[in-house]
């Protein structure tokens, strides 16, 4: 069950969508954002970058090259794989760059309850950095201003979000994007539970909380992610589980094909 749980925010990462309402009325600002998005194609293979996990036993950081073969996309840069704590190389695995042997074991691991990272994480879409059209068709309706500045407005909305067993857990949760308003472009998205709620007859969820933040560059089509961050805690089987995620990318090139 831990699995399942674990796999339901990795769906959130990647922001697995519902079907999305295309006729949904969005203000003006937010509308003009959201067309600032991935082009098409982008994919895992179209980044280079290094990412910097974070572990209760301290940071891994880890390099990504989609230029090269697939099995050899991702390198340990510290600490050496000899050095890895338990935490940290679930850290890693859990980024992908365990590998096969190590993927299979975690998987073991984490149907027996025992730990792993009952998956690897998916950033984006496609596997992609840039802000795309999974996350913008994420907003379902109840847009409503929060705040706004010269620069900025922060909008709240009701999220569309889909679980493992097919059903949109979306109406647990609330939704908080910020856009800047020249040129138009989103910064921010973060998704949380306001309240403890019930995915599942024997799972429940006492805090969910995503949150992305995003730069834009003259160079690139679309905002790119910067940061990444996700916890998750509750109870499943009768068993307490707690997962916590941080990731900033940085030296990041697009490699536009």
């Amino acid at each position: 069950m831990r699995a399942a749980v674990f796999s339901l925010a990795v769906i959130a990462m990647g922001l697995g969508s519902a079907d999305a309402d295309s006729a949904l009325a969005l203000p003006a600002p937010l509308q003009a954002a959201l067309a600032s998005r991935a082009p098409d194609g982008d994919a895992e293979g179209s980044w280079r970058y290094t990412v910097t996990i974070a572990s209760e036993d301290g940071p891994v950081v880890g390099h990504y090259d989609g230029a090269l073969d697939e099995p050899v996309r991702w390198s340990l840069v510290s600490p050496s794989i000899d050095a890895l704590s338990e935490a940290q190389r679930t850290a890693w695995d859990s980024m992908g760059g365990g590998d096969d042997d190590d993927d299979a074991e975690a998987d073991i691991a984490d149907e027996e309850g025992s730990g792993g990272s009952g998956g690897s994480i998916r950033i984006g879409q496609g596997g992609g950095l840039f802000f795309g059209a999974d996350q913008a068709e994420m907003i379902a309706g109840g847009v409503e201003m929060l705040s706004s500045t010269s620069t900025h407005i922060i909008y709240g909305f009701e999220p569309r979000m889909d679980s493992d067993g097919g059903g949109d857990i979306g109406h647990f949760m609330r939704g908080e994007i910020s856009v800047r308003l020249d040129p138009p472009a989103v910064e921010m998205l973060r998704i949380y539970a306001p309240e403890s709620f019930k995915p599942h007859i024997i799972a429940r969820i006492n805090r969910f909380e995503i949150r992305m933040d995003y730069a834009s560059d003259a160079a690139m089509p679309a905002p790119v992610l910067q940061q990444f961050s996700l916890h998750l805690e509750g109870r499943a089987a009768f068993q307490d589980f707690s997962q916590a995620v941080g990731l900033v990318f940085s030296d990041i090139e697009y490699l536009v094909p």
